[in-house]
């Protein structure tokens, strides 16, 4: 009998232990490597660009991806991709690595967004674009230069010193029926000369000349006078005369830029002309464009005031293919913007008695 017994005990503590052990054993975490983030559908090193420009070196400190802290992109639905025919970009997004404190910032394309999302950044710094893609058996990447690269790939280059202004660095997929999709990120870059109106932005959505930034700054001496319908501002280091009109009978021509042609000799007047009482005949330069274009004389009517001498700024910003914006600074310290779309002028003061940058 005791022997029973101390079988029994024996049997029961080797299963008590057995059960400890299992019970071990689960709340013991595995040991695992958690992935690396990668813009990469596979676990292989993201291919480079197969043609890379002499222009765009690659740093030597190129960043890897555990350096970007992108978060995981949110995919196309289904049905959407469906949708599109042909190759189909998953996401495109650029990390800038600032060159003096190593920060990133990340921007990511969002399809369908128009003008592209903003990626500022200075020169020195360097850039990673990623992307992703399916469908597609070609791919490129037309930024401040023109590459092949893959169709999913991690693609890095410098910005250099002598890069301005804005720049739209697109990718495009193609597939074998020649169709294609694209992305689009706008890189923006400081300017050589700043815009004398501090508040106002510089659009990049339409990137022309000089990489959409204002021309240098012009410092005038200037003479306004102000008319029944409108007023004259004449920049004496242009030799124009802008006449802008107040009413909108023709709003195709709200404001117009004469070259002064009148010079000390001419007539400053003309005699056979009355105006009625408290107005004025303008003079000089303004009255020679007022007298000879019958059209500017009827929209403005006669001058209210005499004329008046103010140093002025001006400064031309390029905004997209042949339109472009001019800001002068008024007689009262106001920012004046004309902007021209093809054949259309139009002026306003956009920011008035605005806070002007020396």
């Amino acid at each position: 009998m005791r022997r029973i017994i101390f079988c029994l005990f024996v049997c029961l503590f080797l299963t008590a232990c057995t059960g400890g052990i299992a019970r071990r054993e689960i709340l013991t975490p595995s040991v695992s490597v958690a992935p690396t983030p990668s813009s990469t559908p596979t676990s292989e090193a993201p291919p480079m660009p197969t043609q890379s420009p002499t222009v765009l070196p690659l740093p030597s400190r190129t960043p890897t991806p555990l350096l970007v802290p992108t978060a995981t992109p949110t995919l196309t639905p289904v049905a959407t991709q469906e949708a599109h025919s042909g190759p189909f970009i998953h996401y495109f997004r650029a990390s800038v690595v600032e060159a003096t404190t190593g920060n990133i910032a990340v921007t990511e394309w969002e399809r369908d967004q128009w003008p592209g999302a903003l990626v500022n950044a200075t020169p020195g710094d360097t850039i990673v674009f990623e992307w992703d893609s399916v469908g597609a058996t070609s791919a490129g990447l037309d930024s401040y230069t023109n590459v092949n690269v893959d169709t999913t790939a991690v693609f890095t280059y410098n910005i250099e010193p002598d890069w301005i202004g804005c720049s739209d660095s697109m990718l495009w997929v193609e597939d074998e029926a020649q169709r294609r999709d694209f992305a689009t990120l706008t890189i923006k870059l400081p300017c050589p000369d700043a815009l004398f109106v501090s508040e106002s932005p510089i659009c990049c959505s339409g990137i022309c000349d000089n990489h959409g930034c204002p021309d240098s700054l012009v410092v005038s001496d200037a003479v306004e006078q102000h008319f029944e319908n409108g007023f004259m501002i004449w920049v004496k280091e242009q030799g124009c005369i802008y006449v802008l009109h107040n009413d909108s009978s023709n709003d195709d021509f709200r404001y117009r830029s004469i070259i002064d042609e009148w010079q000390e000799g001419d007539p400053d007047h003309d005699p056979s002309l009355t105006p009625p009482p408290d107005l004025y005949q303008p003079g000089r330069g303004f009255g020679l464009v007022w007298r000879e274009n019958a059209d500017v004389r009827e929209r403005l009517g006669w001058a209210v005031d005499q004329e008046s001498g103010f140093r002025t700024r001006v400064q031309s910003v390029p905004t997209g293919g042949r339109h472009w914006a001019v800001w002068i600074q008024t007689l009262e310290g106001k920012a004046l913007l004309l902007s021209n779309h093809n054949t259309y002028y139009d002026w306003g003061y956009v920011i008035e008695r605005v806070h002007l940058t020396d």
